[in-house]
């Protein structure tokens, strides 16, 4: 079946495919599980919702008692008892985080509607601590509190008047009742005044371990920088260059170069920007959201210096060397990154030597301006004239258009920009598709031709299997498109507009896949085929696979 599935869908899956497949799939979760584990632990949270077996309780913040030993205070009632709706029990569910030395206040409010079970999702609990972190006005508290009971070792719930909440029966709403699930730190939450013996805390190890898409890019840089040095790589088997990216259509130099350093002094300067720039917007954005940025910027950055080089080109005709250059470095995203910082801040100085030199950031038409970027691009031209300009500078429109929101976030994920982009540069560079010409034919009329020229040669019945097995297998491939299609609009009621468009991308590639396949099934069924319809042949399926890859990866992405 296996072997079948692939000649179906006429791709080769190779075993770097698989790696790279497993590799887009792991890795969001490993992001989620660091950031979850450390960046959410480390701020006291309580988590509230309905007592039901089958509830999954996630408890992230532990604390030590008075015997050393790790203790979580998380109690719960078996049965199927489910909690009264008229009191205002549901309004409780949520997450609560710390306000005073043994009381927590309620940041978000899950209803029992959310994922069916009453307690807040994963995208939730980030986008609450992102809120709050950058004063967005979605941070505001909600009338729940949550406090320890000294007298019965329990945490109870009350609202924000210090009222307890009460079951319909007037019971007090705690961590005992068989109502609700509470699962707070322990009793001994540290307070300021605490006399008890602290952990010797580890700074650089906290900060790695808080901002997992910084660490995973200063390490991935850092490792492809050693193998590249000890593998002796040279730069331009690697780089991005104009005319290898549009002439000889290798996109995968769009990633390669930007995560290529080859020289200690610029891949110290990359790492240090790196470091300082997720430091302070990695909490912003949250870890997940950071790190899709960063591999959106890559293909962006990318884009704008291709077409700065294609107008450099097109000014100067006669200089060739434009097209030969070679960049490497993450300079370009790191640019892109300085831009955003800027922009939030309401100064920056951008000459390490001199501090006293700041520029402010002037906002007009509901946009911002810092000239600080611009000036640390002249004064990295200056101190180290081999550095790419124009990798540079498309760093910096980026940022603007990043910030501007003229690209927005909610369609800047990876999931959108990396399969529109070789979408575009096959319909645009390589021109690949749409598929004109004799695929235009209606696609009955495709596989109805194939089993015609089988019959009117009175080919054996064995030598019309192939044909045959072929009209049926496009046959399937149509009906396939059409139910694809028929999701796609219900998709429209189901998912936001981010995920839409990334499935827009991917229905695009197998709508043009099965037409492809139409075309390659008309020349193979010419009786007498010429050295023409064999270049055809070689050419279409060609075509073909490369748009059943971009299929199967966009629809990975989509995943």
């Amino acid at each position: 079946p296996w072997a079948a599935l692939q000649t179906a869908m006429m791709v080769h899956v190779s075993l770097p495919a698989l790696r790279l497949a497993t590799l887009l799939v792991a890795l969001p979760a490993l992001i989620t599980f660091v950031q979850l584990r450390y960046a959410v632990s480390r701020r006291g949270l309580c988590f509230v919702g309905p007592a039901e077996e089958d509830s999954v309780i996630f408890t992230f913040a532990r604390t030590s008692t008075g015997s050393g030993k790790t203790k979580r205070s998380e109690a719960s009632a078996s049965g199927d008892v489910e909690p009264p709706e008229a009191n205002g029990l549901s309004a409780a569910f949520g997450m609560y985080m710390q306000s005073g030395s043994r009381s927590f206040a309620q940041v978000h409010r899950s209803s029992r509607s959310e994922w069916g079970i009453g307690w807040p999702c994963i995208t939730s609990v980030v986008s609450t601590l992102a809120a709050r972190q950058t004063g967005s006005s979605d941070a505001r508290p909600f009338g729940h509190m949550v406090a320890y009971d000294e007298d019965k070792g329990r945490w109870c719930i009350s609202k924000s008047n210090s009222e307890p909440l009460r079951d319909e029966g007037g019971s007090l709403m705690c961590s005992d009742s068989a109502n609700i699930r509470i699962t707070c730190p322990g009793s001994n939450v540290p307070t300021s005044s605490s006399t008890s013996k602290r952990t010797k805390r580890n700074e650089n190890l906290e900060q790695i371990l808080y901002r997992p898409a910084t660490t995973l890019l200063l390490g991935l840089n850092v490792y492809l920088a050693y193998r590249y040095w000890d593998g002796r790589i040279s730069p331009s088997s690697v780089a991005k260059i104009y005319s290898k990216i549009v002439g000889l259509h290798e996109l995968w130099r769009s990633f390669s170069g930007a995560t290529a350093h080859f020289d200690g002094l610029h891949l110290g300067f990359n790492m240090m920007s790196l470091y300082s720039l997720g430091m302070e917007l990695e909490e912003n954005f949250g870890s997940i959201n950071f790190f899709f940025y960063n591999v959106s910027l890559v293909v962006l950055t990318t884009a704008v210096m291709i077409g700065l080089t294609w107008l450099r080109i097109r000014h100067d005709t006669g200089n060739t060397a434009l097209s030969e250059t070679s960049t490497v470095g993450f300079s370009g995203v790191l640019f892109a990154w300085m831009v955003v910082a800027s922009l939030e801040r309401s100064n920056t100085c951008p000459v390490p030597f001199l501090p006293d030199i700041c520029f402010d950031t002037y906002s007009g038409f509901g946009l911002k301006f810092n000239a600080g970027p611009l000036v640390q691009l002249v004064i990295a031209q200056f101190i180290m004239p081999r550095v790419s300009f124009v990798g540079h500078l498309a760093g910096i429109i980026c940022g603007f258009f990043v910030h501007w929101s003229l690209i927005p976030l909610s369609l800047f994920g990876p999931q959108i920009m990396i399969p529109a982009s070789f979408l575009a540069h096959l319909w645009f560079v390589r021109k690949s598709i749409p598929v004109a010409g004799d695929a235009a034919v209606e696609d009955d009329e495709a596989f109805v031709l194939v089993e015609g020229q089988d019959d009117e040669n009175n080919r054996t019945a064995t030598q019309r299997r192939p044909g045959e097995r072929m009209s049926k297998r496009h046959q399937l491939l149509v009906l396939v498109k059409s139910a694809i299609l028929g999701i796609s609009v219900l998709s429209l009621v189901l998912f936001d507009i981010s995920l839409i468009l990334s499935q827009a991308v991917a229905v695009t590639f197998y709508a043009f896949g099965v037409q492809s396949n139409a075309l390659l099934l008309r020349h193979r069924g010419k009786p007498n085929s010429s050295v023409d319809d064999k270049r055809k042949i070689t050419m279409e399926m060609s075509r073909g696979g490369i748009l059943w890859r971009g299929g199967g990866f966009s629809f990975l992405f989509f995943f």
